[in-house]
């Protein structure tokens, strides 16, 4: 953690780089830049682990020196073809100044979209401690059917970048109809993509899961992590919803809805969700320092969880639709 957390600059500056790129269409140079360091990722993170010759090895940390290293060399191959000129784009030192107008655009458009980020990552760590609440089995199952669902999730990825990209530059041309044809035209290719993913997941929920645990002793993480798996088939479109239409509202400058409603997502719908579906009893909020009484929950163990998950996903990818088409009726695709 400590290597990863002195590397962030690193992460950082590539990745907007990276983003740059494709904001003015261009999301080949990234992949081919991405693939060569994902190749130089492997043999380096081995030789951190292994070491080489007399050179014993960093241990587990080399692995993390070794993944860092590829990312160094992939944010200066994308810097460096910034700084040759690519899409439009050309990097100069003469443009590191600050410029103060940008500046306060860019914190406009960027801070309620940290505030999302991080609300999703503290939703989700007080989601991840109901789930491993439940024991072992529990925590393993829910880890391999969330690993195959994000597997699906790569449609909704992909097509968000192009929501996000195409709304932009298409309000930026004056076309806001245009950019309301892509982002649901994004929306409906990813929609697909997941689903047709999700129908795999109904039909061979067991096998996937058997593919991460095949011997005779793993069986009860089997029996817990296909019914969680065959259920997240079903949420498929409001995932590609939470995706792609949440970013094509980022692409339009908007990043105080998609803000407001993880917000309500996570902490009015899935948590409170997950504690009454999930445990037997559910204990309130300095409950046991006020001397309040715990209320009765149902008790469904992880399927609780995912059940709740669910839900959620449901009701912040409804909201996104309609706050997309709001937005796109009233041409208020601009930054807030």
């Amino acid at each position: 953690l400590s290597v990863t957390f002195l590397l962030l600059p690193v992460q950082v500056l590539g990745s907007t780089a990276t983003a740059s790129l494709a904001a003015a269409g261009d999301t080949r140079t990234a992949l081919w830049i991405s693939g060569v360091a994902m190749l130089l990722n492997l043999p380096l993170a081995w030789l951190g682990f292994r070491g080489v010759g007399d050179w014993e090895g960093l241990g587990f940390a080399g692995i993390a020196w070794g993944t860092g290293v590829s990312q160094i060399l992939g944010m200066a191959a994308v810097l460096a073809v910034l700084a040759r000129g690519r899409a439009g784009l050309r990097l100069a030192m003469t443009q590191l100044s600050p410029n103060w107008p940008v500046i306060r655009g860019l914190l406009r458009i960027s801070v309620p979209a940290a505030a999302e980020s991080f609300a999703m990552v503290a939703g989700q760590m007080v989601f991840l401690t109901a789930v491993n609440s439940l024991g072992d089995v529990a925590r393993a199952a829910h880890g391999i059917a969330l690993g195959w669902e994000t597997v699906a999730e790569t449609f909704g990825l992909a097509f968000g970048v192009a929501a996000s990209v195409l709304v932009g530059q298409n309000l930026g041309a004056g076309r806001p109809g245009e950019a309301r044809r892509c982002g649901f035209a994004a929306y409906g290719l990813g929609a697909a993509g997941m689903s047709l993913v999700g129908a795999g997941f109904l039909l061979y929920g067991e096998p996937l899961i058997q593919f991460f645990c095949p011997t005779p002793e793993q069986e009860p993480i089997v029996a817990a992590g296909v019914p969680v798996l065959k259920l997240a088939a079903w949420s498929m479109p409001a995932l590609a919803s939470c995706h792609i239409l949440s970013s094509a509202l980022r692409g339009g400058g908007d990043t105080r809805t998609p803000l407001a409603i993880t917000l309500a997502g996570f902490f009015l719908v899935r948590l409170p969700l997950t504690a009454w579906l999930t445990w037997d009893t559910v204990p309130l909020p300095w409950g046991a320092q006020l001397g309040l009484p715990t209320l009765p929950g149902l008790g469904l163990g992880l399927r609780g969880c995912w059940l709740a998950m669910q839900m959620d996903l449901w009701v912040r990818g409804a909201a996104y639709a309609v706050a997309f088409v709001l937005q796109g009726h009233a041409n208020r695709f601009t930054a807030r």
